[in-house]
């Protein structure tokens, strides 16, 4: 997957060095702000248990959400430089049966996470671009921040240091001009990035409906894979035309 995902933009940018003059003028300064949604992730519950079957099991999480900004400098009317940075959550909240101190309650459970990829890239037209609407294909480097998301009868967790996952990416996307200087905006992307989290409860005992709650001490170790499909739809603006 990551081999192939290197070797299209390298082929795209071979082909577009043999075909400049059939390339449409990008605008001048492209800032992008969108929704973004992907597809799904995996988790991880036990990453560091001596038994490789328990070590691979894995919940599906479905749907995580959010919105992203990406800011393109153009080194010539084909290619791009491209920086982003984006926010997704996913989360499930309601009432679970929860096992603390050896005793079965049900209670009110936070669970879920937050991912923050930061990207930088090259973005260049695909030659059937014209003024009215443009193809495009990129790829890049990513830095990944991972955040665990978890809260039981109102106690949540504490993070050890900063999870970040390290990979490439791929991107396709179209926008179509609605009006001078403002494009719609749809793209996909193709990443695979995976970080292992550790967190501690932040307090170690509360008091929930007349019952005292014991929050164990060890630290919880979550390893979280986000390799689902990525989609994201917003507005282009070109600065340099309102600004």
């Amino acid at each position: 997957m990551r081999r192939a995902c290197c070797s299209i933009p390298l082929a795209l940018f071979l082909f577009l060095a043999a075909v400049p003059g059939a390339l449409a003028q990008v605008v001048g300064l492209p800032l992008t702000v969108r929704f973004a949604a992907t597809t799904s992730a995996k988790v991880f519950l036990n990453p560091s248990s001596p038994s490789s079957t328990v070590r691979n099991e894995y919940q599906t999480a479905n749907g995580l959400y959010g919105a992203a900004v990406e800011l393109q400098f153009p080194f010539s009317p084909e290619i791009s430089l491209s920086v982003a940075a984006e926010y997704l959550r996913h989360l499930d909240e309601g009432d679970r049966p929860v096992s603390l101190g050896g005793t079965l309650r049900t209670l009110p459970v936070r669970d879920g996470f937050i991912v923050l990829p930061f990207e930088v890239g090259v973005v260049a037209s695909i030659p059937i671009s014209d003024e009215t609407f443009r193809l495009t294909m990129g790829g890049g480097v990513a830095v990944t921040v991972f955040q665990r998301i978890q809260e039981i009868a109102g106690v949540g967790v504490t993070t050890d240091g900063i999870p970040a996952g390290y990979g490439i990416h791929v991107s396709v996307g179209f926008e179509a001009r609605l009006m001078p200087g403002i494009f719609a905006h749809v793209s996909t992307r193709f990443r695979d990035p995976e970080a292992t989290v550790t967190t501690r409860y932040a307090r170690s005992s509360t008091v929930y409906n007349g019952s005292t709650l014991v929050f164990p001490s060890t630290p919880m170790l979550t390893r979280i894979n986000m390799d689902g499909m990525s989609v994201s739809a917003g507005l282009t603006i070109d600065l340099r035309t309102y600004f």
